[in-house]
């Protein structure tokens, strides 16, 4: 083998080798794509759940503040904060 063909082999190596690694490469980011995507997705179920959560516990703040104390100033100001917020979404309903 002469000097040319043993660097020509050498370079040809390289350049495979590298093109290995490229596709291992583009395999790991594709998998990666795919698990951020899965990981969103769960984020968004999670938050929808927190949401879903903090809107029972204020509906069980009001129930019992209507509870404990039925005519205190406290529990007419979250009915009120509810009436006012139920206003609010017939209006958009109307539009």
């Amino acid at each position: 083998m002469t000097q040319g063909e043993n660097l020509s082999s050498k370079v040809f190596g390289k350049v495979s080798q590298l093109v290995k690694q490229y596709h291992a490469l583009t395999l790991e980011v594709e998998e990666q794509k795919t698990e951020i995507s899965e990981r969103n997705q769960q984020i968004e179920t999670l938050n929808g759940q927190v949401l879903e959560l903090k809107e029972e516990v204020k509906a069980l703040q009001l129930g019992d503040a209507i509870k404990v104390s039925t005519g205190s100033p406290e529990a007419a100001q979250k009915i009120n904060a509810l009436v006012r917020e139920i206003d609010k979404c017939i209006a958009l309903l109307n539009q």
